[in-house]
């Protein structure tokens, strides 16, 4: 399934379920740019294409002559302006009044500098920061602009993957190797009356063992032997069991949808869990596997209460939320008016500390 038509899809996902973890945060609604791209999601959006889907490349993002990407910042402004111009402009500095505004809005100054510079200074930054991304953008029509930096880093974490010993034999497609090979596999389920999706990087099927096993590639900012921290922290162990769970509504059907005309009888064959192929963006040359455990998934399904370890000194690690009471959550605020959640709007905001309860 392409990335385009999946996310046409209206449907839960486990992206928008992890959101929930932390509640409603107002510095998540109050946000001082106009347009935010996250370079990691970015990076690993590339290379998950790369691996999985190369043939869609050029249709998805655009490969021009940036060295680097501009700050977060002047990409936002640049986007605004674009976008009210309906895509028209030919200069930032055609429409310096509206342009002067945005930079006001974004508050963009160097406080390092000075608490603000002059207007005619700041229009100056912009055009000369933001000018060779606007071109970029004209040119790309919509997809993902990619810098030469960007590039050569996701060749760099492909290629690892790809030929080193840790990884490699996951994707060897040599004759004798009675497998196939789905990229980007697109899943579709109803379950407690959501409309619910997910979109697997990776789905390889073992037709000699009779095996389904599904592969989600990640990248990440710390080394890969730390990758468990940035699991725990980002609740991969949600999106290992949603997955789980689309997967196994597609074999109970017997059938794996590939695309509109072609599916693959799936009855007979055994699901395993999840494994996650990471690569480091920052220390690359480690690529890892690890293979989710059935605590994993049911953690990430069902949750963990409170626990409590120790005599004198004591470690507490606090309940984790699993996606069957996400799904309430998301039931609750969606569908029955809630605010908060139940626990907030129930006791109008005045809860029980119970620190050592």
């Amino acid at each position: 399934m392409k990335r385009e038509e999946y996310s046409k899809i209206e449907a839960v996902n486990q992206s928008l379920l992890k959101a929930l973890v932390d509640g409603v945060s107002p510095s998540k609604i109050r946000n001082t740019k106009y347009y935010e791209e996250f370079k990691h999601f970015k990076l690993g959006d590339l290379v998950d294409c790369l691996i999985t889907t190369p043939d869609e490349l050029n249709e998805l993002f655009y490969f021009g002559e940036l060295a680097t990407m501009p700050s977060a910042n002047v990409i936002s402004m640049v986007r605004q302006l674009y976008d009210m111009s309906g895509g028209a402009i030919y200069k930032l500095d055609d429409w310096p009044i509206i342009l002067q505004q945005i930079i006001n809005d974004h508050n963009h100054h160097i406080k390092r500098h000075k608490d603000f510079w002059p207007h005619d200074t700041r229009i100056k930054s912009i055009v000369k920061d933001g000018t060779p991304y606007l071109e970029h953008l004209k040119a790309a029509n919509g997809r993902t602009i990619i810098s030469k930096r960007e590039k050569d880093l996701a060749d760099l974490i492909v290629n690892n993957i790809l030929t080193h010993d840790h990884t490699r034999s996951i994707f060897q497609t040599t004759p004798e190797f009675n497998k196939t090979f789905l990229g980007q596999v697109g899943l579709v389920w109803e379950y407690k009356g959501f409309k619910c999706k997910g979109l697997l990087d990776l789905v390889i099927i073992d037709h000699d063992r009779k095996v389904i096993w599904p592969i989600d590639v990640k990248t990440t900012s710390k080394p890969t032997h730390k990758f468990r921290e940035a699991a725990e922290h980002l609740r991969y162990d949600i999106q290992a069991a949603w997955y789980m769970h689309g997967l196994r509504d597609a074999k109970d059907k017997g059938v794996l949808k590939i695309n509109e005309l072609q599916s693959i009888d799936i009855s007979d064959y055994t699901l395993v869990p999840l494994s996650f192929v990471v690569e480091s963006t920052t220390s690359p040359g480690c690529p890892l596997v690890y293979h989710t455990t059935s605590k994993d998934l049911d953690v990430g399904r069902y949750g963990l209460n409170k626990v409590t370890y120790g005599n004198g000194n004591r470690i507490i690690f606090p309940p984790l939320e699993g996606y069957e009471e996400l799904l309430e959550t998301y039931d609750y605020i969606v569908n029955k008016g809630g605010q908060y959640n139940k626990e907030i709007d129930n006791q109008n905001g005045r809860l029980q500390l119970g620190l050592w309860d």
